[in-house]
C-alpha cells in the first residue's frame, strides 16, 4: 500500500478540485459584494468558515468514490480496471466501503458545526443540501447507476455541488455574483455531462454485461460519440458570462486568465468528443476520459486563480 493507492481508492484529485472550486466561489460572492475587501480581508473575516467549509465537498466526493469502487467492483473487473485499486486487490472491499461511510458522516458534522459558529451566515438549505448530495452519491452507486443517462445527469450535479454549497455557506445574494456563479456552474454542469456519456464508451463491455444502460449501451458508441461532442457545445454559451459580468470590468489580468483557461477548457473537451467521434473505440474513450480529466482542472484552476487577483488590491 502506498500514499499513490489510497488516492486512487478515493480520486484525492477530484477531492481536491471540489474543494478549490468551493473556495474559488466563496472568494467571488465576498468580493463582489464587499467593494472595500481584498484578498486579506477575506481570509481575515471568514477564516473560521474556510477552516471548517473546505474540508466538506473533499470527503463527500472523496467518500462518495470510494463507495463507487465498493458497488462497482464486478463491473470494474469485467471492464479490467487494473488501476482500481480494489480490482488490483491492494484494498478490501470492505474497507472502501467503511472509509466512505466515515468521510462523508464527517462532511455532515462539519457543515453542523457551520450552523453553530457563523448562523448568521450560514444559510439553513445548507445541511439539507449536503445530506441531498450524500444521498445522490449512494444512491448512484446502489442502482442508479443502473439507469444510464439518468446516473449520467446525477454525477453531473455533482461536479459544481462544491460551489452550490459555497454559495449558501457564505450567504450570495448579489445579482451580479449570482448570474456569474450561475453560468460557471451551467458550463460545468453540460461539460461534465458530456463527460460521464464519453466514459460509457470507454466501459460499454462492462456496463452491457451489467446492464448498465448508457448512451453507449443503448445507442452504440457512435452516436453517444456524437451526443457528448453536442452536451460539450451547451456548455459553450456559458463561457464568457463571467468574463463581462465580472472580470472584464475589475481586473484585465484576471480576464486573461480567466480566457487562457476556458479557451483550454473548451479545446480539450470539445476536441476529445470530435475525436471519438472519428473513432468511437475503448482506447479513444480512455484518452477522451484523460482529456477531459485535464481539461477541468484548466476550468477550476483558472476560475480559482483569476479570483485570486480579483482580491489582491
Amino acid at each position: 500500500m502506498s500514499f499513490k493507492d489510497f488516492s486512487d481508492l478515493i480520486r484525492l484529485p477530484l477531492g481536491v478540485m471540489a474543494s478549490i472550486s468551493g473556495l474559488a466561489a466563496g472568494f467571488m460572492i465576498i468580493l463582489i459584494e464587499n467593494a472595500n475587501f481584498n484578498l486579506l480581508n477575506v481570509i481575515q473575516e471568514y477564516l473560521g468558515q474556510i477552516i471548517v467549509g473546505l474540508p466538506i465537498p473533499f470527503l463527500i466526493v472523496c467518500g462518495a468514490m470510494a463507495l463507487n469502487d465498493y458497488y462497482d467492483f464486478d463491473a470494474d473487473l469485467k471492464n479490467n480496471r487494473l488501476d482500481r485499486p480494489l480490482i488490483s486487490g491492494i484494498y478490501s472491499k470492505s474497507f472502501a466501503f467503511n472509509l466512505s461511510i466515515i468521510m462523508m458522516i464527517l462532511g455532515a458534522l462539519l457543515t453542523v458545526i457551520l450552523y453553530i459558529f457563523w448562523p448568521y451566515r450560514v444559510q439553513l438549505y445548507i445541511f439539507p443540501a449536503v445530506l441531498l448530495f450524500i444521498g445522490i452519491a449512494v444512491s448512484y452507486s446502489t442502482w442508479l447507476k443502473k439507469y444510464g443517462f439518468l446516473g449520467n445527469i446525477v454525477v453531473s450535479l455533482s461536479y459544481p455541488a462544491a460551489m452550490l454549497l459555497a454559495m449558501g455557506v457564505v450567504g450570495a445574494s448579489d445579482p451580479e455574483a449570482m448570474l456569474t456563479l450561475l453560468s460557471f456552474i451551467a458550463m460545468i454542469f453540460f461539460s461534465a455531462l458530456g463527460r460521464e456519456v464519453l466514459k460509457g464508451v470507454m466501459d460499454i463491455e462492462g456496463d452491457r454485461e451489467e446492464g448498465v444502460k448508457t448512451i453507449a449501451v443503448r445507442y452504440g458508441a457512435k452516436k453517444a460519440a456524437y451526443f457528448c461532442t453536442l452536451l460539450f457545445l451547451v456548455a459553450v454559451p456559458f463561457a464568457p458570462i463571467p468574463l463581462f459580468v465580472t472580470f472584464w470590468n475589475r481586473s484585465i489580468i484576471a480576464s486573461l486568465l480567466y480566457i487562457v483557461s476556458i479557451g483550454t477548457t473548451l479545446i480539450l473537451i470539445i476536441t476529445s468528443g470530435i475525436r471519438l467521434i472519428r473513432d468511437p473505440s475503448k482506447e479513444a474513450g480512455i484518452k477522451g476520459r484523460k482529456q477531459t480529466k485535464l481539461a477541468f482542472w484548466s476550468l477550476v484552476l483558472g476560475f480559482f486563480l483569476a479570483t485570486i487577483i480579483l482580491g489582491l488590491r
